[in-house]
């Protein structure tokens, strides 16, 4: 009222709309950092030993793996076994490889036969999995759920194999939360991009009596991605012709599309030959 009606219009033309606005609230991590950055790269990072619940928020390309992997070898030399849980099997295999540590796949034929623990996938925390897995096996332990925020949405929501025996798998997760956090030197640790206070609420709430306060990292390094172009409409025309544009001027790119066959118009085969005959100098044949 103090500014007038341009001013209100001002404002409203530009507000978020309520649904975006209700997501971006979910998204945000309110916890207090003990330690806050600004920086490329995480670098080395100190967390106090009596640490239980150790939260880190950093951009991609930051170090976190890179970081995860002294805190990995920190356990080893403890004489503690590490357990990565991811959504991914392939993300676990990379993600073991990084910490010398095998996948759960690689138990039987590896020199150390999971002694130094193993990676696995949340659809595999089931007696009846590749994994045999048993909750009580696991206490004075280092837990790292790596993407944690889509490895808790692929827990609870997926329709993989997690569906299937979903509630002996929630009953599993709950009390290797309870008995690593309720052990002397157990830790968990949570890593992404877009943690989120859901995702640490969520550990909390498994925790029961357990009470522990999260320790919280947080990069708040912004990366420069370069410019973004929206094609609005139905007819992906315009999207296709800057393509043509920029292939003509050398470089790499991917195109994704969301149709194959050879009679969609716009799909990957349909595609792929008008490029071929219209670039035919960049054809490559295997």
């Amino acid at each position: 009222m103090a500014h007038g009606e341009a001013a209100f219009h001002a404002l409203y033309n530009t507000a978020e709309t309520l649904e975006l606005w209700e997501i971006k609230l979910s998204t945000l991590l309110t916890y207090p950092p003990a330690i806050a950055l600004n920086q490329r790269f995480l670098g080395q990072l100190l967390v106090p030993e009596g640490e239980k619940l150790i939260v880190l928020k950093a951009p991609k390309g930051t170090g976190k793996t890179e970081w995860l992997s002294h805190e990995v070898a920190k356990a080893h030399d403890q004489g503690r076994r590490v357990l990565i849980i991811t959504h991914r099997i392939q993300l676990g295999e990379a993600l073991c490889d990084r910490f010398g540590v095998d996948y759960v796949s690689e138990i039987r034929t590896s020199d150390t036969g999971g002694l130094l623990g193993y990676g696995v996938c949340v659809d595999s925390l089931h007696k009846d999995s590749q994994a045999r897995f048993n909750p009580g096996h696991w206490s004075n332990d280092v837990i790292i759920i790596d993407e944690c925020d889509q490895v808790f949405w692929h827990l609870l929501n997926s329709t993989t194999d997690v569906a299937k025996r979903r509630v002996s798998i929630l009953r599993n997760f709950k009390q290797l939360v309870q008995n690593v956090l309720g052990s002397v030197s157990g830790k968990i640790y949570l890593s992404s991009a877009d943690v989120s206070d859901t995702d640490v609420k969520y550990i909390l709430s498994l925790a029961g009596e357990y009470r522990v306060n999260p320790f919280v990292i947080v990069n708040n390094y912004q990366h420069y991605w370069g410019k973004c172009y929206n094609y609005s409409g139905n007819n992906p025309k315009n999207l296709i012709a800057a393509l043509d544009r920029a292939i003509a001027k050398g470089g790499h790119h991917l195109l994704c599309c969301s149709a194959q066959k050879a009679k969609s118009k716009w799909g990957t085969q349909a595609l792929e030959q008008r490029f071929k005959q219209k670039f035919p100098h960049l054809v490559y044949y295997t």
